[in-house]
């Protein structure tokens, strides 16, 4: 009743709520991206995340169930209805300790790569028809100790292997056998199939070109693209094929397949991330911006815009106009891309600085994999405000200051701390790559907080001039400062 409002419950939201939407059974919030259910009289629920195993650095759907795997096994979950008591319904544990890495699903068989450490790498075969009793079938062992990608074309399976491709015929999943291996000029890293032919990111050796058409058990070079850097990532759009080459991306004509020839390209001086392909968009992560590339014509690709971010970015995901843009400090950032040359941020959900491994839209949820983590986040869950594109990624408040900035050798490091507490302050390369910890959860009386950073690593020896980043983590916030060293 208006006149007589009840309290129902609360459920902390961390800092800062500027704006509150609802449609009914959610409520969403703009304090990073939250979804909670209101359908109840109790406090409300975040429908967002779920406890996975150590390290979780894929996820891979098929039909309502998302398969994780971890470090020590694979997990299954219900995700048909997220943020409806997700979890987990099976898990295969593996008796050692391998580091499982990628998962590619035929029918009711999931094949999961492993990795243990000094041993070759092996494929389990793993039966999922019972999602909540997932059963190992076989164990396939390969030629190399790491596996970089896997595809699977009708009754068999393609292995990318430093040495080069191992195929396994799986027309009976559980009795797969090895029929053929073929070595490649440099290290074999991705693997693409359009048509009758496979398509080999080949590290020193630039694209290779394999023919499926005779025996598909027996690849057969048929054509080559020498590149001048190394190779690691390919992406097909028949007849054409996008070629990263260090930090180059060009377009190939491959309609001709024992013939590919470039026809267009677009070229990076410094830092080149992740790239993520949409229709007759490329966008490109850099150190502190995504760029927008328009592919309308493949032949002349051009930047249309940059979109600042003030983070070294991580793995992407695109459904129609929307972008889910991670960064290597931990945030999720949700663009608007209806317009591709005005691009607008309308959402945020920050992970504390864990790192993110995986971003995958689906159904419209979006999966976010990181340390011991699933989230799950309904894709409508940023429908509650725009902020301009200029804007860098919010801080949630904290705010660092870096004196002088470019430094040599030692720079000055500030902010306000509004609560006494532990303050944690760590600093990265430009690709991620831990560098030294400055002070670890030390307590500091509130007020302003000055550290120095003398441009060496945790060994104390000089690092070289470059772009660094240093993360604060206080108050339940993580904010971040780029840094140049210039020697």
């Amino acid at each position: 009743h208006a006149a007589n409002p009840v309290w129902l419950g609360a459920f902390d939201g961390g800092i800062y709520i500027t704006a509150i939407t609802g449609n009914g059974q959610y409520a969403f919030t703009n304090d990073g991206l939250q979804c909670f259910d209101i359908s109840g009289p109790t406090p409300w629920d975040r429908v967002d995340s779920q406890s996975t195993g150590f390290d979780s650095s894929e996820v891979t759907l098929f039909g309502d169930y998302a398969l994780v795997p971890y470090r020590d096994g694979l997990q299954v979950y219900d995700v048909s209805m997220p943020g409806y008591d997700v979890e987990v319904l099976g898990t295969h544990s593996s008796d050692g300790t391998p580091d499982y890495l990628k998962t590619v699903i035929s029918g009711d068989i999931a094949f999961v790569s492993n990795r243990v450490f000094n041993v070759a790498a092996e494929i389990e075969v793993v039966d999922i028809s019972d999602p909540t009793l997932p059963t190992l079938k076989d164990v396939l062992p390969t030629f190399g100790m790491e596996i970089s990608s896997m595809v699977i074309r009708d009754d068999h399976l393609y292995i990318s292997l430093h040495s080069g491709v191992q195929v396994y015929d799986i027309s009976d999943p559980v009795n797969a056998e090895s029929v053929g291996f073929l070595p490649t000029s440099g290290s074999s890293y991705m693997l693409e199939i359009i048509k009758d032919h496979l398509y080999i990111a080949d590290f020193t050796g630039g694209v290779q070109v394999a023919s499926l058409e005779d025996d598909p058990a027996t690849p057969v070079i048929v054509g080559s693209y020498p590149a001048a850097d190394e190779t690691k990532w390919i992406w097909a759009a028949d007849p054409l094929l996008y070629v990263r080459s260090g930090a180059e991306i060009t377009v190939l004509d491959v309609s001709d397949p024992t013939n590919p020839f470039s026809i267009g390209s677009f070229d990076y001086d410094l830092f080149l991330g992740p790239v993520l392909m949409q229709d007759s968009l490329a966008y490109v992560g850099k150190f502190d911006a995504i760029d927008v590339v328009d592919l309308s014509d493949p032949t002349a690709p051009f930047i249309s815009t940059s979109i600042p971010t003030g983070q070294v970015m991580g793995p992407m995901a695109a459904d129609q106009n929307r972008l889910y843009a991670s960064t290597q400090l931990g945030a999720l950032v949700v663009l608007d891309m209806e317009n591709p040359a005005n691009p607008q941020t309308i959402g945020m959900h920050s992970y504390g600085g864990s790192y993110i491994y995986n971003t995958l839209v689906s159904q419209g949820t979006v999966f976010v994999t990181s340390i011991y983590q699933l989230t799950m986040l309904p894709i409508d869950c940023p429908q509650i405000s725009s902020v301009p594109s200029d804007r860098e990624i919010p801080a949630n408040g904290l705010e660092l200051s870096a004196w002088p900035n470019p430094f040599n050798p030692l720079v000055q490091i500030s902010f306000n701390l509004k609560e006494a507490g532990p303050v944690d302050f760590q600093v990265f390369d430009l690709a991620g790559r831990h560098i030294r910890t400055i002070g670890s959860a030390e307590y500091h009386d509130s007020g302003k907080i000055e550290v120095e950073w003398d441009g060496t690593d945790m060994h104390h020896r000089s690092v070289a001039s470059g772009i660094y980043f240093v993360r604060l983590r206080a108050d339940r916030q993580v904010a971040t400062k780029k840094l140049m060293l210039a020697r």
